[in-house]
């Protein structure tokens, strides 16, 4: 492909590419459009660190190779290594790790910006291998803060780019119009209202059911503003979410819908009584996807340990950077929204 192929398939279409030209991603990256993007990514991180300076937060870094703890749940996505004669595995998460330090009298506020890695089979425009999360974790905060944070930091980056890229946004042919209505305070409903209100749609819910995508999409076209889905069925979240006290069947968990993307933030208060995590992990899907893995409870002990003394409550939630751009360039395919994609397919150049 030469660069006068790159602009012509470019200038006029707010699709970077279609699932073909992925092997020409390194003609394509020259491409006005791409460099829009690259801008526009750039800005948006910076802009993720300075309002994480000013919210008292301190980025860390935390491993890229991980024991089987680094798996968000689905012990069955971990990319493994070997190691020096262990089986080791690329993150997933970087939550495990930043827990311990909010503990530190010194710290409380922490986040990291790392790769997760995820084995997706699936090689459509929804799902990649490699992106980018973006994980806070908050000494002594609860749901309310995470809600907080995470709508003022949605709508601090749409501003700014709305303030200093425009015409990047043009470019890439975003929705200037509604990005310029994003600002707190965003929707808000518990799981229950959501389930409620997809029967008054036509959409059948029982209480318990996953909200997968098509039930996400039928929310947000109701909705058509930013949603939080707030205290989900304990069996639908991971085992170190706090369970809410006065209905322990939901934990104290909020998921953030944004238009035309889904779920784009999840977010939870961590259980801070090491008996009912003891007891959570035991009973939790992780304990079945980690023992099928070749696991032990063993793995998460010193994880376990961190409550056995001076246990803190605290709050964190993680953000996909790739859906966060998907949602601000309206873009259809997640692969149009990082410089190199990675999925099961393609992996070069």
């Amino acid at each position: 492909m030469s660069m006068t192929q790159v602009n012509q398939s470019t200038e006029t279409s707010n699709e970077l590419l279609d699932m073909d030209q992925l092997s020409n991603r390194h003609m394509l990256v020259r491409s006005p459009q791409m460099a829009a993007l690259i801008r526009l990514r750039g800005t948006l991180l910076k802009t993720i660190r300075n309002f994480m300076e000013a919210e008292d937060f301190v980025e860390v870094t935390t491993p890229t190779i991980t024991s089987l703890t680094g798996a968000c749940e689905d012990f069955s996505t971990l990319f493994p290594l070997e190691y020096f004669g262990n089986k080791a595995f690329l993150t997933q998460t970087a939550q495990l790790h930043l827990e311990p330090l909010v503990h530190s009298q010194t710290l409380r506020r922490v986040y990291s910006v790392n790769h997760s890695y995820r084995a997706e089979p699936r090689a459509d425009h929804r799902h990649l291998t490699e992106f980018v999360l973006i994980e806070p974790e908050i000494g002594f905060g609860n749901l309310q803060t995470l809600l907080d944070i995470e709508e003022r930091l949605v709508s601090t980056l749409v501003q700014k780019v709305l303030e200093t890229r425009r015409e990047e946004l043009e470019m890439l042919g975003a929705d200037v119009a509604m990005l310029e209505t994003i600002m707190p305070p965003f929707r808000r409903m518990t799981y229950t209202e959501a389930v409620e209100l997809l029967n008054k749609m036509g959409i059948a819910t029982n209480w318990g059911d996953d909200l997968d995508r098509k039930r996400e999409i039928a929310l947000l076209e109701w909705s058509q503003f930013p949603t939080f889905i707030t205290h989900y069925p304990l069996e639908l979240k991971f085992f170190n979410m706090r369970q809410n006290r006065e209905d322990e069947r939901i934990v104290n968990a909020a998921d953030l819908l944004l238009p035309g993307v889904g779920e784009v933030c999840g977010g939870a208060e961590r259980e801070e009584d090491p008996i009912r995590l003891r007891h959570r992990l035991m009973n939790s899907e992780a304990m079945k996807h980690l023992l099928a893995a070749g696991g032990s409870a063993e793995d998460y002990e010193w994880y376990l340990k961190l409550r056995d003394d001076d246990s803190i409550p605290y709050a964190g939630f993680g953000m996909g950077f790739e859906r966060l751009v998907q949602f601000i360039t309206g873009s259809e395919s997640c692969l149009n929204c990082v410089e190199y994609p990675r999925n099961s397919v393609h992996y070069m150049p």
